[in-house]
């Protein structure tokens, strides 16, 4: 739909899409949710937290996408980055300490739920290097208008509603460790190949890569999620589903930004997800030694 308003309309126009989109499940949710019986938290709101977390990671990321335009080594761009580093240093310290954290970072404690996290945060890292740089190489090298350049990539995301039930059920079955991790292999594979054959300009080539990254798509996400929930006990699981989240726009935003910074230096699509590729290996080997196939869960007691 993204293609079809930019080839048609104007590329403005796109970003009209998820407001109505927004709209129509609010209403959606007004209209079908039920009650439900739910011990809410009475803790007050962590704003100096909240302070520290968006000014470290909004210097930074402002940091990694002006670095490619103004230099490394200018003043505006090294006193914001280190500005940034320090305020999310002092982010951590400062959740540490505090009674009621925005983040419990002791959470992190546990090996599966950082391990959990972090491949949630590699997954949307991946899908938007994929679905932005993958959609601007289309247009760039094979010559393809936005909107077929929009169908090219479509083949990534069709069969990821019919795959999320099944996966669900695979979960279910085998547990979170080996279906997470299946997830990273194949995605590993995909972006791999990916890579090598951008170069050869066929797209009969990337489709394998394509519907290989659709299958891994469900396990990386909610394989991942079970694994999180399970690893806390049951009154942290709100907080638990925040930290799903972060993790999640999170890596979409540093993914923007490491990507950006590639391709600036390196006017390379296959320097992006050769990059990409390399963390995802990372992210495989941290995921192998991390994730427990039963994590202890990390008790309310732990919390404060």
């Amino acid at each position: 739909m993204g293609g079809l308003f930019a080839e048609t309309i104007s590329w403005r126009w796109i970003f009209w899409i998820n407001p109505l989109l927004t709209i129509a499940m609010m209403i959606i949710v007004i209209m079908a949710w039920g009650y439900v019986e739910e011990r809410k938290d009475q803790r007050p709101i962590d704003f100096p937290g909240l302070v520290l977390l968006c000014t470290g990671l909004g210097l930074i990321v402002f940091a990694l996408m002006q670095a490619p335009d103004y230099g490394w080594g200018q003043a505006i761009i090294i006193l914001p980055l280190a500005a940034g580093v320090i305020s999310a240093a002092v982010f951590v310290i400062y959740e540490l300490r505090h009674k009621t954290p925005l983040i419990n970072v002791e959470l992190f404690s546990n090996s599966t739920f950082a391990a959990s996290n972090t491949i949630v945060f590699m997954a949307q890292f991946m899908k938007v290097c994929r679905f932005v740089f993958g959609a601007l190489n289309f247009q760039v090298e094979l010559g393809l208008n936005p909107f077929l350049a929009g169908l090219a990539i479509l083949p990534t995301v069709a069969p990821q509603p019919f795959l999320a039930a099944p996966t669900g059920l695979v979960v279910d079955r085998l547990g979170s460790r080996i279906p997470s991790l299946v997830g990273v292999s194949i995605a590993l594979v995909s972006v791999t190949w990916f890579a090598l054959v951008m170069p050869l300009q066929n797209y009969w080539l990337v489709l394998p890569a394509f519907l290989l990254w659709a299958v891994s798509m469900p396990l990386l996400f909610i394989a991942p999620q079970k694994a999180i929930m399970n690893a806390v006990a049951p009154q942290q699981h709100g907080q638990a589903g925040g930290i799903i989240i972060s993790a999640q726009m999170l890596g979409g935003t540093i993914g923007m930004a490491v990507a950006s910074v590639v391709f600036s230096t390196t006017k390379s699509y296959q320097a992006i997800f050769a990059v990409v590729a390399v963390l995802v290996l990372a992210v495989l080997a941290y995921g192998l030694l991390a994730i427990k196939a039963r994590g202890k869960t990390i008790t309310q007691g732990t919390e404060n």
